[in-house]
Order: structure tokens, then sequence, then C-alpha cells
């Protein structure tokens, strides 16, 4: 079912309980909307990628590349307005693990530009190909699903702190408070956990179902995911324009080293 189009708009409650943050906000939703566009202007060029490679089959880094970073910029678009829906109703529990999976998906832009870009300049199609495989089509390993060795979550987050500090000097920091911050508030630790306890004077504590979204809760989410948000957003321009200009053709044949899989891959079995 077509759940229709995101809404990343931050209500105006939101926005009276904190006009310090108008700023913020607004700058948040700016960078959704400039992901909007992204989408928009992959899902046309992955397009005419695909009519290219039904036309006349060539396997190529640019296809890829466009169809994930079109997907990509899909999830951080719908990840951004689930987020900004949680807070507007007040979730404070559950918006801090959402901003942590865009923050984490903004990471894998970030990550590519590092390397994949590289690897495209260079004309390497074998280890290009293996790192959009892995990419798009590793798993982790317990699902069973794929030989893939998944990249580490954790790889994307410090290339997006990397690109920050590249980008601003220092935000790099920032963002790995920030994430750890979320990371805290996302498992059962003493942050979340201790969201819905309250003290009183006496030191007596008492329980609320749906606790209130405090200060750090919204600067954590919507100002942390706003820088994570506009480097990626450098980062993705960067890596479509290289696809653009280097027209790596991928080889046939999987190139896979120890690191690259889990086990032996099938291909290989009998080799």
């Amino acid at each position: 079912m077509d759940g229709g189009q995101p809404n990343y708009v931050i209500s105006e409650r939101v926005r009276d309980h904190f006009p310090d943050l108008a700023e913020a906000f607004d700058g948040f939703q700016a960078e959704v909307r400039a992901w909007e566009e992204r989408f928009e202007f992959g899902r046309r060029r992955a397009r005419g990628a695909e009519r290219l490679y039904m036309a006349d089959g060539s396997k190529t880094a640019r296809r890829l590349i466009l169809s994930y970073s079109t997907a990509l910029a899909s999830r951080n678009v719908n990840l951004a307005s689930g987020m900004i829906a949680l807070l507007n109703t007040g979730n404070a529990h559950a918006a801090p693990v959402v901003a942590r999976a865009l923050n984490e998906t903004c990471g894998v832009s970030t990550y590519m530009q590092r390397n994949l870009v590289p690897l495209l300049v260079a004309n390497r199609p074998e280890r290009t190909k293996v790192m959009l495989f892995r990419l798009g089509l590793g798993s982790d390993p317990g699902t069973g699903w794929a030989d893939l060795r998944p990249y580490r979550v954790s790889a994307f987050v410090k290339s997006l702190s990397q690109a920050l500090d590249d980008h601003a000097g220092g935000g790099g920091t920032v963002i790995r408070r920030i994430y750890s911050g979320l990371s805290d508030f996302s498992h059962p630790n003493m942050s979340g956990t201790t969201l819905s306890v309250n003290l009183s004077d006496d030191a007596q504590p008492s329980w609320t179902l749906q606790p209130p979204v405090s200060d750090y809760i919204v600067t954590a989410t919507v100002g942390g995911s706003r820088l994570a948000l506009g480097v990626a957003g450098e980062a993705w321009d960067t890596v479509i324009s290289t696809a653009q200009k280097h027209a790596v053709v991928l080889p046939e044949e999987d190139v896979f080293g120890p690191d690259d899989v889990v086990g032996v891959p099938e291909a290989t079995q009998d080799s």
C-alpha cells in the first residue's frame, strides 16, 4: 500500500515549545527538501541507466550507483519524516531510534565518497564491483541470505564524522557525541529506560507512560540530523557526478577476496 508523500514539517506545537530552535528546524526541513530533489534527480537518471542496460546489456558501475543512491535518498527522506512524526506526537522514546537510523544511512553516502569514488577515478572495475555488491547485496551473516560480508555500520558512522571534520574542522566530534547519545537512547540503557521515571523533590519516583520530549532529544535528533543530512548530501552529489564522468564497466566474473565474504562463495566452491 502506498503510504503517500513523506511529511517532515515540524508542527507549530513543537516550534512554540522550543522557540530557540527555529533556525535549526528551518535548516533541517531545507536539508530534507534537498534530499527529495536528489531522489527525483536520481530516479530520472536511474531510469535512463536501466533503459540503456536493456538496450545494450552494459553492466556499468553507474547503473548500480544510481539505483543504490536513489534508494538511499528515499530512505533518508522517509526516516527524517518518521522522526518528525514522532517528535510531533511527543514520542520521546522512539524519535532517537529513528534519528540514529537516519544518521547511519547518511554515513553510507560519505563512506561511498571516501572509498568508492577513488575506485571510479582510478578505473578499478573489479574492486568497484565488489564494493557495490557488498553495499547493495551484502546482508548480516546471521540471516543466511548471502555470502558477502556487510560493511560495518560503525564504518559508516566513522566516515560521517570524518566528512564533517573535513568540512567544518572538528564538526565530526559533535556528530560522534550526538550519535553516542542517540545510541544510548536507542538501547535499554539508563538513558532510555529512565525517560519515563521522574523524581520528586523528596526523591520519590513516579512514572509516566509518555514522557515529554526534552531539549536534549530535540537538539540531538533534529540538530544532529541536520548536520548529517547536509554533509551526506554533498557526498551523494560527489558520488553521482563521479559516476557520470567515469564509465566503469564491471567485469562478468566475481573476484571476491577473503575479507569480502563469509565462508566460501558458491561460485568458487568447485574451483
